[in-house]
């Protein structure tokens, strides 16, 4: 499969671009595209439905492209894909009601192919993306590769949006559905957050926020670690909320020792409650974690060093890293970038997203949804 990785800063240099790859005898059938807010991604599905090329992808924080993070760019893949080999589903949610849709999209896969894989985006702010993949794997009998991310939408936290060639959704998910007996997904997803001390119990939760934890006010023991936390401090609908930057993230202790992050993004100084970026369940055991030191840069390309060892060859690559993580590392997170990129050299796009779906290590295969960090899915035909 030929795959060719590509940038622009307006619809103009995007079209010149795809001209440009046809002209040259390329004849992509399906596209990747993650978008800057800024940019006009409400063209893309006229676009690429003129050239019938295939679309999937969402709005971004920032973008990748190859070995560089870019601002207010289109970050795209083209591959040329044999149309047999995939499927492309975007359906809307209702945000009290996102198991009908998991279940719409497992129930989709699993019809499409015997072996299915997928690669979702979502868009929406108040999407649960832990319970969004939590029922599309309850919803087929065969474990899949799952892999993807939550949109971003700058800074603005405000609307976040996935798209295909059928259109722009604010409350949907969109989807590349593979055979995975033709088209291998394989990744990995890598935090590097430092576990601090002692295990701790969520003893009240509703969905994504924390009541208790402890049987003590949530807040209360999160800052009996860090203190009192202050940033952007406002009063909404009559109670008074802090936003936090997600560098003290919850380590939620799952079976079979599998471990998630949740970050901590705001918390209700009224209820003394804790609001994670995904939702967790009562009972659940977790850690407090630390910001990491920069080391860890140099430890996620060893280990996806380890992945590129297991693999070896690959057609391509979407890295889909935290928003969170450009604000600890900074310009470090561009050494990570270059160096993953330079292991295999392959056409590699990716973003900075409000939320990870990966593989959680090299041995179970098992792919949950992620915080504050670094998941990677490599695309390959067999």
């Amino acid at each position: 499969m030929q795959t060719i990785s590509i940038s622009a800063s307006s619809i103009k240099q995007l079209t010149q671009q795809i001209d440009h790859q046809l002209a040259s005898g390329f004849q992509p059938t399906i596209a990747m595209v993650f978008s800057a807010p800024e940019l006009p991604y409400q063209e893309l599905p006229a676009l690429f439905k003129k050239y019938d090329i295939a679309l999937v992808g969402c709005t971004t924080m920032k973008e990748i492209s190859n070995s560089e993070i870019l601002s207010k760019s289109f970050s795209v893949l083209l591959m040329d894909m044999n149309k047999e080999y995939f499927d492309i589903c975007q359906l809307e949610y209702d945000i009290e009601n996102i198991a009908a849709t998991a279940k719409e999209l497992g129930q989709k896969a699993i019809q499409s192919f015997d072996r299915p894989g997928i690669i979702l985006y979502s868009g929406g702010m108040g999407i649960d993306g832990e319970k969004l993949v939590n029922e599309i794997k309850k919803s087929t009998s065969i474990k899949i590769p799952l892999y993807g991310g939550l949109a971003g939408d700058g800074t603005r936290f405000e609307k976040t949006y996935c798209f295909s060639q059928e259109g722009v959704s604010s409350m949907g998910v969109a989807a590349i559905i593979v055979d995975s007996d033709k088209i291998r997904l394989n990744g990995l997803s890598y935090s590097g957050w430092e576990e601090l001390g002692a295990t701790h119990k969520i003893t009240k939760a509703v969905g994504n926020i924390v009541y208790e934890i402890n049987n003590k006010p949530a807040l209360e023991e999160f800052e009996k670690y860090f203190g009192k936390l202050r940033y952007n401090l406002s009063v909404e609908e009559g109670g008074e909320f802090e936003v936090l930057a997600g560098q003290f993230p919850l380590k939620i202790l799952k079976q079979h020792g599998v471990s998630v992050l949740r970050s901590v993004i705001i918390s209700d100084l009224e209820t003394k409650s804790l609001v994670l970026a995904g939702s967790v369940q009562e009972g659940e055991t977790f850690q407090f974690c630390t910001s990491p030191s920069f080391e860890v840069v140099d430890k996620t390309i060893d280990e996806i060093g380890k992945l590129k060892n297991k693999l070896g060859d690959i057609d391509a690559v979407v890295m889909i890293s935290c928003a969170a993580r450009l604000s600890v590392f900074g310009p470090m997170l561009e050494d990570e970038i270059s160096e993953i990129y330079n292991l295999w050299k392959q056409p590699m796009i990716g973003y900075f997203s409000y939320g990870e779906i990966g593989n959680t290590n090299l041995q179970n295969d098992n792919c949950e949804f992620h915080n504050v960090t670094c998941s990677l899915v490599t695309i390959t035909e067999r």
